[in-house]
């Protein structure tokens, strides 16, 4: 039911979703726990982020699991009204313990006072950041390119780029795992308004994303993301 287009943690990273409206009646959810992972110095931190969808506006969506009993609030995004909430990790979330295999229960209230539940496994596995090999701005052929380390178990990469006040000025469509070196201009379809500006610093995250089945590249079903970052001058 929920189509990620990329997971910018904090982002999640903001998320973009697209969906298609089938049935407003339709009073079931889908859940998704997603297990996030990025660097904090010199070690791996790791936190959990959490995602609910229906056809319906809802009022409430909590999720706990067998072995992560506390229950968690989601929150609604304001995306089509209230039919998705989520919640996603802050820096204080993140640890260098592990998430343990689970299974999580969500449970929802519509506005209607139709309840739904549904259920997530989630595996142990986990993806590390890539390691970033270059960001740079190249003024001959007026481009950013960048390029990273590929993952044995990444599925897909994208990258998103934040400006200085950590907006999101620019997300990317999903890249093959083969593909590891990305160039940028301005004239790049994913920019917001009055982006990129000559001269301007930007951090740059490239994710990579696991998915629960990787023959079902719907962008449905993520296991695991990972992001790494650096900075770009514009034009410089």
């Amino acid at each position: 039911m929920k189509k990620i287009k990329a997971i910018i943690v904090l982002l999640v990273l903001s998320m973009a979703i697209s969906c298609d409206k089938k049935n407003d009646e339709d009073t079931t959810i889908s859940g998704d726990v997603v297990i996030v992972s990025k660097k904090s110095g010199d070690n791996t931190v790791y936190a959990l982020a959490y995602y609910a969808y229906s056809f319906s506006s809802m009022k409430s969506v909590t999720v706990k699991g067998i072995a992560n009993s506390t229950p968690v609030n989601l929150i609604s995004t304001g995306t089509s009204g209230s039919d998705y909430f989520a919640k996603e990790p802050t820096d204080n979330d993140f640890s260098t313990t592990k998430p343990l295999q689970d299974t999580f229960t969500f449970n929802a209230v519509f506005n209607s006072g139709s309840t739904s539940v549904a259920q997530d496994d989630l595996t142990s596995v986990i993806l590390d950041p890539v390691t970033i090999l270059s960001c740079q701005y190249n003024l001959a052929n007026a481009r950013a390119e960048f390029s990273w380390s590929a993952l044995a178990n990444a599925d897909s990469y994208s990258i998103a780029i934040l400006d200085d006040s950590g907006k999101i000025v620019f997300v990317s469509n999903a890249f093959a795992n083969t593909n590891t070196q990305v160039n940028l201009t301005a004239s790049t379809s994913g920019w917001s308004a009055n982006n990129p500006a000559t001269g301007k610093t930007y951090t740059v995250r490239i994710f990579a994303y696991k998915y629960e089945d990787s023959t079902n590249f719907t962008s449905d079903n993520i296991q695991s993301t990972s992001y790494s970052q650096s900075t770009v001058v514009w034009g410089q």
